[in-house]
């Protein structure tokens, strides 16, 4: 960075992403948000490998205070790929046992907006997350919380909500997601295009 101010170049998103990813590959977290900070002043948005490199530091070390401070510096007036950065928070929150922390963020994304195609990938991807993980508790978590906010089902939710209410033997709850996938014209008979087990696997 300093070679490239003496030279006079541009201090360009590309170089503080690189430079930020520095830091973190480093483990010096405090210049990494400093950097983060100095971007967001100059109008530059991380892009998605300087957020993964938060993420991959926050899954190592489980401080969930460091990522919501993180999460927040980056939704704060700033220009950036939010949607995914919150898909990321969801997985990684999903990876480290984090479900409660999960569903935090994903409320606070659907207060923004709702039923838009963005929240049913988010709430598939947390999903399919938390059964890769072997988290079948959570993934009823996500489930009932969908449908407490009233989000319309997809596939990859039945699909999943089945999976974990046969290994629980939850027959309440199967009935449950048979009766809302029929409502919904949702074929549990097949595969969702995200490879989760349908109803014929189980």
């Amino acid at each position: 960075m300093e070679l490239s101010r003496e030279c006079g170049l541009p201090l360009t998103g590309r170089l503080w992403n690189h430079l930020l990813q520095a830091y973190l590959a480093g483990g010096d977290v405090q210049n990494a948000e400093l950097s983060l900070l100095q971007m967001k002043n100059r109008g530059f948005p991380p892009d998605v490998r300087s957020l993964e490199c938060f993420l991959e530091h926050f899954t190592a070390t489980s401080n969930m205070q460091e990522m919501r401070r993180f999460y927040a510096l980056v939704r704060e007036g700033f220009i950036g790929p939010l949607d995914r950065l919150t898909m990321l928070l969801l997985t990684t929150c999903a990876r480290i046992g984090k479900v409660q922390e999960a569903l935090n963020f994903l409320e606070e994304s659907l207060d923004e907006r709702s039923n838009t195609s963005t929240d049913f990938e988010m709430i598939d991807e947390l999903m399919t997350e938390l059964m890769r993980v072997k988290d079948m508790s959570g993934c009823i978590s996500i489930w009932n919380f969908a449908r407490d906010r009233e989000l319309e089902p997809t596939t990859t939710q039945c699909s999943i909500a089945l999976l974990a209410a046969t290994e629980s033997e939850d027959e309440t709850l199967k009935s449950r997601v048979h009766k809302l996938a029929s409502k919904n014209q949702l074929d549990l008979g097949t595969k969702s295009n995200s490879g989760v087990p349908s109803a014929d696997f189980l």
